[in-house]
């Protein structure tokens, strides 16, 4: 899926560097260790980036799970400000597969399957994948490859931008097939990733875990894992393992960077191990063999509690426990066990949001909404919280005032389409049909679906006749989205009076 997505990305990029001036003869591709790229700007790059995101939400199942979100973002952001990575400026989506995969795209976009937080045995694990793809962005490793390709014997405009529509509209294959076999092969040879330029994204991510206090032997310990579980895959190789293909070259040019640093015990992480847990419950359609499970986890853990590790593991697969009770309706023993833990760590946020949903389940809505308040007056404007109170608020009558609290977060938040999702469904509670049509523009806009944007705000205009400065404001949007969706190959194919886009984690529907 991700593939076809980077294909589609390819044609695209590759379309716009085109019809782009050409550079004189004399320009020169830059080193491997220069991440300047003389095809594509940094601001260019950013918003084929964006496209691609939204060309990617319009396909792909993705996750809507504001505590999951807020991990991967602090722990991606974390390793970014530890890296070479010049342009702080990141995208997170986080897809439902549950196979290993990760990958990054120009312009900051950063994407993992569910399956890394299965396949990542510890955070180090998990942030050595992200240290590495933000290594790739930060060697602008994607645009360089495009500036390789970038030779009139190979690129023909009329060609792209047929086998763009075509991959967009009826699949990969015909899209390919719609271009010349050089333009193949030079798509081909862009989304393979060199080797020479892989093991320079494994140098820079290692050096980005040392820096960001991770274990950097983590990287060899994951690539070894995952060159033994798929050594006899032949074609069914993870996506992963197609794109960043994993030789025992690399994980011994891994393993040698190691050995010249100092060594080091590194404690496991409650905060990834909660999720890890969480994402197994999410991805298991059974909760009384997971209640199972996780029992035994803990008793095999509390019986060698001498060791710190384990009683984080033992606590950790206690949570997913909780959730896995509350999966199975059983809120009473759920609620035991949720505050048994957080007698040991009253201050986890996501302990708290676990006691409340608990609550929830309950029919305890009132101490739902006591705790949550309690959560947020200790740390204001908390995302996970937020989202968890108004939703509750919502729910209780108390739309406007989930509202309120909800619309402070699109100026820090603007690209969470969850975000805008929920806010249009709580403004529709409200009977606010004003903004309800605003923020399903930008929800439409994030989804892939320009047309459907613009259709909002012009829903939008009439009820702003006597407001001038509103009006204006609405108008000059339109313009931008009608910008955008010239711009995205594919967007036309979108059009249509009863388009709707469905969030494919949460099945719902905006028209």
């Amino acid at each position: 899926m991700i593939l076809k997505q980077l294909c589609h990305f390819a044609l695209y990029a590759l379309l716009i560097c085109s019809i782009m001036p050409s550079a004189t003869a004399e320009r020169n591709l830059p080193d491997l260790g220069d991440r300047s790229s003389g095809i594509i700007s940094l601001e260019l790059e950013r918003e084929i980036g964006k496209d691609f995101l939204r060309q990617l939400r319009r396909s792909a199942p993705y996750i809507s799970d504001p505590l999951l979100q807020d991990y991967v973002e602090h722990l991606t952001f974390r390793l970014a400000a530890n890296s070479e990575l010049s342009d702080k400026r990141l995208d997170l989506i986080v897809l439902a597969g549950t196979d290993i995969n990760a990958f990054a795209a120009p312009g900051g976009i950063v994407g993992i399957n569910l399956g890394l937080f299965i396949h990542g045995e510890t955070e180090h694990e998990f942030a050595a994948i992200l240290a590495h793809e933000l290594a790739h962005l930060s060697q602008r490793h994607f645009a360089r490859q495009i500036e390789a390709a970038e030779q009139p014997a190979l690129i023909n405009a009329a060609g792209l931008l047929a086998g763009i529509v075509l991959s967009a509209t009826t699949g990969l294959d015909a899209g390919l097939a719609a271009i010349t076999a050089g333009q193949a092969l030079a798509l081909d040879q862009m989304l393979r990733h060199s080797r020479a330029r892989e093991r320079e994204a494994d140098r820079l991510g290692i050096s980005t875990l040392v820096r960001s206090g991770h274990d950097p032997a983590a990287m060899a310990a994951m690539f070894e894992r995952l060159e033994r579980s798929h050594r006899f895959a032949g074609d069914n190789l993870p996506e992963f393992l197609r794109t960043h293909p994993i030789t025992s070259a690399r994980i011994a040019d891994s393993l040698n960077q190691v050995t010249r640093l100092p060594r080091q015990t590194f404690a496991p992480s409650l905060d990834y191990h909660l999720m890890r847990n969480r994402v197994r419950i999410r991805t298991n359609d059974n909760p009384r063999d997971m209640i199972g499970t996780l029992s035994d986890d803990i008793v095999r853990y509390e019986q060698r509690s001498f060791s710190g590790d384990q009683t984080v593991l033992a606590d950790a697969s206690r949570y997913g426990l909780v959730l896995a009770l509350q999966k199975n309706n059983q809120h009473i023993d759920a609620l035991r066990e949720i505050r048994s833990l957080r007698e040991r760590y009253p201050l986890k946020i996501s302990l708290l949001l676990a006691e409340a949903d608990v609550l929830t389940g309950l029919q305890s809505n009132s101490q739902a909404i006591d705790l949550l308040r309690s959560g947020l007056a200790l740390s204001p404007g908390n995302y996970p919280l937020s989202m968890a109170l108004a939703l509750l608020l919502s729910r209780g009558g108390s739309a406007a005032d989930a509202a309120v609290l909800l619309t402070p977060l699109t100026a820090e938040r603007p690209n969470d389409i969850h975000l805008w999702y929920e806010l249009a469904e709580i403004h529709g509670l409200a009977d606010n049909t004003l903004a309800v049509h605003e923020a399903r523009a930008e929800y439409f806009v994030l989804a892939g679906n320009p047309q459907q944007a613009i259709r909002q705000l012009r829903f939008a205009l009439p009820l702003v006749q006597d407001n001038f400065q509103r009006r204006e404001r609405i108008r000059r949007r339109i313009l931008d989205i009608e910008g955008l969706a010239g711009r995205m190959p594919g967007a036309s194919s979108l059009v249509g009076p009863s388009a709707a886009v469905t969030n494919a984690s949460s099945g719902h529907h905006l028209h």
